[in-house]
């Protein structure tokens, strides 16, 4: 019961991410106010490829890209182990993973 939960879960966040994506296309280069000029919605495309390097400024090639996140997966990784070796499988530890992984 709770996998089939958790797999109607995943399918309607992909649902959802598809259709932000949509959104974002179709309304590329307009600027629309949502509240006054505090929250806007100006839609854009990101040429960059990750939001890391988009957010650092960082223009660099594919590979530097891989490597990084590569370097980022091994070290959550490392972290993981280290938590569950030491707390357990206990709520703090499922946070953290969840924490790490949302941040891709």
């Amino acid at each position: 019961m709770k996998s089939n939960f958790r797999y109607l879960l995943i399918a309607a966040l992909v649902a959802v991410d598809q259709v932000v994506k949509l959104i974002v296309r179709n309304y590329r280069g307009s600027d629309v106010n949502l509240i006054g000029d505090f929250i806007y919605f100006r839609p854009t495309h990101n040429t960059y490829y990750s939001w890391y390097n988009s957010m650092l400024g960082i223009e660099n090639t594919k590979a530097f890209h891989i490597i990084l996140t590569s370097a980022i997966l091994v070290l959550a990784i490392l972290l993981f182990r280290y938590a569950y070796n030491r707390k357990g499988n206990k709520i703090e530890t499922r946070l953290l993973e969840i924490f790490m992984l949302s941040f891709r």
